[in-house]
C-alpha cells in the first residue's frame, strides 16, 4: 500500500543513494543541483563545494565513478578532508592529479551498496553557512563509514600519493 501510494506521487528511491523522492534519479540530482547553485553564489557555501562533489559521486558512482580514476579521485578526496579536516586540499590535490596522471594501473575494488546513512538531502534545509558546512560534513562522513571495507586500501594510496 505504502509503495503504491509513493508511485502515485511520482516517488521513487534514487538508484545510487536510496533517497526517496520525486522522479528518482532526476530529483535527487536536481537537490545536488541546488546545493551546487547554493555554493556558486556564496563564497562562505563555496568552501565545501570539492567536499559536496565528492560526496555526491560517491554516492552515485556507476554514473560518476565509472573509471578508476574518477573512483580514486573522488574517493581520496573525501577521505583526506574527512580524516584531515583541510577545507582548502589544495596540496593533495596537486599531488593527486600528478600520481593520476602517472596512468597508474589501478584496479577498481568493489564498491558497497549501502553507501551511508545521509543523502543529499539532509543538507538542503541547512540555511546558515555554518550549519551547511556541519551538514556537508556528516553527509561526508556518513559515505566515508559506508566505505569502510576500503579505507585500507585508501590509506594505501593516501601514502603513495603523498610521497609523489
Amino acid at each position: 500500500m505504502h509503495k503504491k501510494k509513493e508511485q502515485e506521487h511520482g516517488q521513487k528511491p534514487c538508484s545510487g543513494c536510496g533517497l526517496v523522492v520525486e522522479e528518482g534519479d532526476a530529483g535527487c540530482h536536481r537537490i545536488v543541483e541546488q546545493l551546487w547553485a547554493r555554493e556558486f553564489s556564496d563564497p562562505a557555501y563555496f568552501q565545501v563545494h570539492r567536499l559536496c562533489v565528492d560526496a555526491y559521486c560517491l554516492q552515485h558512482p556507476d554514473k560518476y565513478c565509472i573509471s578508476i580514476k574518477s573512483l580514486v579521485a573522488h574517493f581520496l578526496s573525501l577521505g583526506w578532508f574527512v580524516n584531515q579536516g583541510d577545507n582548502v586540499q589544495g596540496r593533495f590535490h596537486e599531488k593527486l592529479k600528478l600520481w593520476l596522471d602517472k596512468n597508474r594501473l589501478l584496479v577498481k575494488p568493489h564498491l558497497p551498496l549501502f553507501r551511508g546513512q545521509l543523502t543529499v538531502k539532509s543538507v538542503l534545509d541547512a540555511a546558515e553557512p555554518e550549519t551547511y558546512t556541519q551538514a556537508v560534513l556528516a553527509w561526508a562522513k556518513s559515505i566515508w563509514e559506508a566505505y569502510e571495507s576500503l579505507h585500507t586500501l585508501a590509506n594505501e594510496w593516501i601514502q603513495l600519493v603523498l610521497t609523489c
